[in-house]
C-alpha cells in the first residue's frame, strides 16, 4: 500500500478497484457527473469576476431584486450560490455572485448594494 503513491498503474488499479466496489453498476456516478459538472463550471465562474453580498433580511422576491440591480448595470450573472446565515433578528443571506462582463463600475455597484442596506464586498480575483 505504501508504494501506491508512487506507482501510476498502481494507483490507477487501487481507484478503478475501489469505485467498481462502491459502485458497480455504475448508476451513482451517472447521476452525480452533472451535478459534478455544474458544480466545477460554476466555480470557475466565480473565479472570473466575482463579488459576495450579504443581505440582512431574506425575503420573497429577493433573488429578483438582486437580478433587476445587475440587469440595471447591464450585468449577466453566470453564476450564483447562496448560503443562509443565522442572525440574531432574522436570518441573512450571503449571494456569491459571478458575472459575464470584464468592464463593471464596482464602485457605483458597490453604492447601489450599500444603499438597499446590503453588504459587498469583491472577490479577490483577476477580473
Amino acid at each position: 500500500m505504501a508504494t501506491i503513491g508512487s506507482d501510476r498503474a498502481a494507483l490507477i488499479d487501487f481507484t478503478t478497484e475501489s469505485v467498481n466496489r462502491l459502485d458497480p453498476s455504475g448508476a451513482w456516478r451517472k447521476e452525480m457527473n452533472p451535478l459534478t459538472d455544474t458544480a466545477i463550471e460554476a466555480r470557475g465562474n466565480f473565479n472570473l469576476r466575482s463579488f459576495t453580498l450579504i443581505v440582512q433580511n431574506d425575503e420573497p422576491g429577493l433573488l429578483a431584486q438582486i437580478a433587476s440591480l445587475l440587469a440595471s448595470f447591464g450585468l449577466n450573472m453566470n453564476a450564483i450560490h447562496s448560503h443562509s446565515l443565522e442572525r440574531e433578528q432574522g436570518r441573512g443571506v450571503r449571494f456569491n455572485i459571478g458575472v459575464d462582463q470584464k468592464e463593471v463600475d464596482w464602485a457605483a455597484l458597490e453604492n447601489a448594494c450599500t444603499e438597499r442596506g446590503w453588504q459587498f464586498s469583491r472577490s479577490n480575483n483577476n477580473g
